[in-house]
């Protein structure tokens, strides 16, 4: 039994590899992410959509390269033979990755994974081989007038699962909601998952418009098998007004609590959307998230929900991408995760 691990990106793909006969797979949608597991767990193999990114794809192979031990995987990279960079392929070879797999021929995997080459050999270039892959038609890069397709019918190949993640500055504000919203708008455009990692599990039993809803982690969801999965966080932390001063209210151990349940899949997040209220009384609390020092680099690449505009909120400086949620607003955080 070997042991794979991939990030591909694509579910026909991933069910067609794992499906091959003697593997135990792990799939994830970040090549970054397989290098954080790799620190923890040995594996035989490493599959890698290099359409995902060639500049991560030449990180991860530089890595395995330098792995220490007796438990260092080898790399199977797939790509398409009609856009092959020689300067990638030079690259990915100087770190010891001899097996290259054209999407038309995913066939060759079990022949690598059998009998690894021992050394560099581009069998992709001008081999296709009809009939062998019965995915081959999910990945034609031309239309008839021979025009090449960057993004279009296989965009769900080079697009992986949007994994989005909702705050909330404080309880009640409408994280849940904004939740439910966007799960409903995307699953007109795919399948959506929401899962839940709140502490009073608001969802807990919901069964709505085909959504699938789930507690506890990500692990507990196939990834690859939703277009979009939607993270219901919860609050961060609590901030009250002490004295004039924005502080926090909640105990460390809560908080503690929070990070573990949170941190690890606020990792995988694509985007990340936190809703915060309107009333200029309340700013403070969004200012503290944003601008405290303690916080300021978590929340750095975060977007920011209101519920309406004023006078007061355009006068802050939050150096963040904000929203309003009315329809214009959503409309433009729909279309951005698209």
């Amino acid at each position: 039994m070997y042991k794979v691990i991939m990030a591909i990106g694509n579910a026909e793909i991933e069910d067609y590899i794992s499906d091959i006969s003697g593997l135990q797979s792990e799939c994830f949608q970040d090549i970054d992410l397989i290098k954080e597991v790799l620190e923890y767990d040995s594996f035989d193999y490493v599959i890698i959509n290099t359409l995902l990114s060639q500049r991560k794809s030449v990180q991860l192979a530089d890595f395995v390269d330098n792995m220490e031990g007796p438990f260092k995987p080898k790399i199977i990279a797939l790509l398409d033979s009609e856009d092959i960079d020689d300067k990638f392929i030079t690259q990915m070879v100087g770190f010891g990755v001899n097996a290259f797999v054209d999407f038309e021929n995913l066939n060759q995997i079990g022949q690598y994974i059998s009998n690894y080459p021992e050394e560099y050999s581009l069998a992709v270039e001008g081999q296709q081989k009809e009939g062998l892959n019965p995915l081959s038609k999910l990945f034609s890069k031309k239309k008839a007038n021979g025009t090449v397709l960057k993004t279009k019918k296989h965009s769900g190949m080079v697009k992986p699962t949007q994994i989005i993640g909702i705050y909330g500055v404080e309880r009640g504000v409408g994280a849940t909601s904004l939740c439910l919203i966007l799960a409903e708008e995307l699953a007109g455009f795919g399948r959506v998952a929401v899962l839940d990692k709140t502490e009073h599990k608001e969802l807990e039993g919901l069964n709505w418009k085909g959504i699938d809803f789930y507690e506890g982690s990500l692990r507990n969801l196939n990834i690859a098998s939703y277009n979009y999965i939607i993270i219901d966080f919860g609050i961060p932390l609590e901030i009250g007004n002490i004295g004039g001063l924005a502080t926090i209210i909640s105990s460390a151990e809560e908080n503690e609590k929070v990070e573990q349940r949170t941190a690890v899949d606020r990792n995988y997040c694509n985007e990340i959307y936190c809703v915060a209220p309107s009333e200029s009384w309340k700013l403070y609390k969004t200012d503290f998230l944003i601008n405290n020092p303690a916080f300021k680099d978590v929340t750095e690449k975060w977007n920011f929900v209101f519920h309406s505009s004023s006078e007061m909120l355009e006068l802050c400086d939050f150096d963040r991408k904000m929203y309003i949620m009315d329809n214009d607003g959503l409309a433009k955080i729909i279309e951005k995760i698209r």
